[in-house]
């Protein structure tokens, strides 16, 4: 990872390791923990500079929401689509990447629930 310093590559590291393993991000003390570090603010500041190269990113105000950019995955809104979440970031104060991984995750979270529930999934026809 270029322009990246040793410990930023040691907490990236952790954060794919971790996400491997738990299928969920770390909390900010687990990686300070991992990283040798007293405070999870360090953390913080490390995590932004992954952010700021594109490798990381995070649901504000929300746990363990840190996610591996993917960076050979592109998406592309309709028009209607970013001129709507351009507006509703623009009123809100909200990131656009993060309202966009957010409706994601709650849409990924909703189909987990209805895959798991009794009955055939009508996404995939598995029974459970």
């Amino acid at each position: 990872m270029m322009g990246t310093t040793g410990r930023q590559q040691d907490a990236f590291a952790f954060i794919e390791r971790y996400i491997s393993r738990h299928r969920k991000s770390p909390s900010l003390r687990e990686i300070a923990d991992e990283l040798g570090l007293k405070s999870p603010g360090r953390v913080q500041s490390i995590l932004c500079n992954l952010k700021d190269r594109g490798l990381v990113d995070w649901m504000p105000r929300r746990a363990r929401s840190i996610v591996i950019t993917p960076t050979s995955m592109q998406f592309t809104l309709s028009i209607f689509l970013e001129e709507k979440l351009r507006r509703y970031c623009m009123a809100h104060g909200e990131v656009a990447s993060a309202v966009v991984a957010d409706a994601v995750a709650l849409h990924l979270d909703q189909m987990e629930a209805q895959h798991n529930a009794p009955g055939e999934c009508k996404h995939c026809g598995d029974v459970s």
